[in-house]
């Protein structure tokens, strides 16, 4: 149980940390918190690579 909370915590800290830079590149803010949520640090590193719209 205390492994499925972490992933929970873990996956919102990475969603929120997306979707806050999302924001700040003009794109889909949602979209992101999601992909942050379910890939991690795999989508923070490929958004921080994307140039602004």
């Amino acid at each position: 149980m205390e492994g499925l909370i972490i992933l929970v915590v873990v996956g919102g800290l990475f969603g929120a940390a997306c979707a806050t830079i999302a924001e700040k590149k003009n794109r889909d803010s949602q979209t992101w918190f999601w992909l942050g949520f379910v890939f991690g640090l795999f989508s923070l590193i490929i958004l921080l690579c994307l140039p602004a719209k």
